[in-house]
């Protein structure tokens, strides 16, 4: 049957009646805000098969007359509110409304079929994440020099296998979102001391160019020569 006919009223409750179509879930989706019917109908081939068909309605009314009033039976209503007037008219028994969502899984279904591999690895990012969010909070807490040397010492000595400069700059650029005058005033003092962990052609990207060049004082002379090359560029 061509499927511009298929719920034409006469056929609708010819096919009930035969036992033909017959109807399934029902209710009203919050997220598209319409009335829905969803109906397994036998093929045309005389074959035990069955199609699923998905009615979509804008409005209660149209929703109602298609089930001609069968509103009650493996329905849900979530979030939708009968007004005074549906009510009324249709003499809804609002004791026999589900309003309950279809769903009966959470998040803990989806999680106990995911592959091993991956509860690891999710596992192992929560466990980074809560060592970064350790190292973030002592960084920031760092008041002098002395206590950034000492911190970054810490942070090498537990991170022997895993830690790189690109761990480092992480924190520092960290820190000196979290207080740009503090850091700068700290970081400048590194640069004096020649502790160098943020490349100084880095942070001149932050702080003023002539800023860093004065701060900065390496052992190899070299090499502050060729900062202010590149900064005369």
């Amino acid at each position: 049957m061509p499927d511009e006919y298929r719920n034409y009223p006469d056929i609708v409750k010819l096919q009930r009646e035969l036992g033909i179509r017959i109807s399934g879930k029902r209710g009203y989706d919050i997220i598209r805000d319409i009335f829905f019917v969803e109906e397994n109908v036998r093929s045309n081939d005389n074959s035990s098969g069955m199609k699923l068909y998905i009615s979509c309605f804008p409005n209660f009314v149209s929703y109602y007359n298609f089930l001609n009033g069968d509103i009650y039976e493996n329905s849900c209503y979530y979030q939708y509110d009968f007004s005074e007037e549906e009510i009324k008219k249709y003499n809804i028994d609002l004791k026999r409304i589900n309003s309950t969502a279809f769903i009966n899984y959470t998040a803990t279904s989806f999680y106990n079929k995911l592959d091993s591999e991956y509860i690891q690895q999710y596992q192992r990012l929560e466990q980074e994440k809560e060592l970064r969010k350790k190292w973030i909070g002592k960084v920031n807490s760092c008041s002098t020099c002395k206590e950034l040397c000492k911190i970054i010492q810490d942070f090498k000595a537990e991170n022997l296998s895993g830690m790189s400069r690109d761990d480092l700059e992480f924190y520092f650029f960290n820190f000196i979102s979290h207080d740009k005058e503090k850091a700068s005033a700290i970081i400048m003092q590194c640069l004096a001391y020649d502790w160098e962990i943020i490349d100084a052609r880095t942070l001149c990207s932050v702080y003023p160019p002539q800023k860093v060049l004065t701060a900065y004082n390496p052992k190899t002379k070299s090499r502050k020569k060729r900062l202010e090359n590149i900064l005369s560029n």
